[in-house]
């Protein structure tokens, strides 16, 4: 591929497109993407609304009943900002207010890697 129309393409296009890609992907059939990272889901997963404080997002969040009494909390970012960790554990309080009585676990998906974060592709 010539290099200069792939230099284009990233630019005409702002990094959050491809969060909010992810998203609407995730969105159309979350059984499936629970499938891809490999979270367990007993009956049929529920996207649900969003309870994290706006101030706080970065990249797109999505929040799924799996099974009762159980979420997973997916965000997908297009690199691994800075301060993830500290960025999850507000998100996981924000869940904790909205949700005391379930069970939360928390996946990010970075679709674009570098030398310090995981490759596209690699849940963990």
């Amino acid at each position: 591929m010539d290099e200069n129309r792939l230099n284009d393409a990233e630019d005409a296009f702002p990094d959050d497109i491809y969060e909010a890609a992810a998203r609407k992907l995730f969105e159309l059939d979350p059984a499936a993407h629970c499938r891809l990272l490999g979270i367990e889901v007993t009956g049929e997963p529920t996207v649900l609304p969003d309870v994290i404080p706006p101030i706080t997002l970065s990249g797109d969040i999505l929040l799924v009943r799996v099974a009762p009494q159980r979420l997973a909390h997916v965000v997908h970012v297009l690199d691994r900002p800075f301060d993830l960790e500290a960025r999850m554990m507000l998100y996981r309080s924000a869940l904790w207010r909205a949700y005391p009585d379930d069970e939360v676990s928390q996946y990010v998906v970075v679709l674009r890697g570098d030398e310090e974060s995981p490759a596209p592709g690699t849940f963990r």
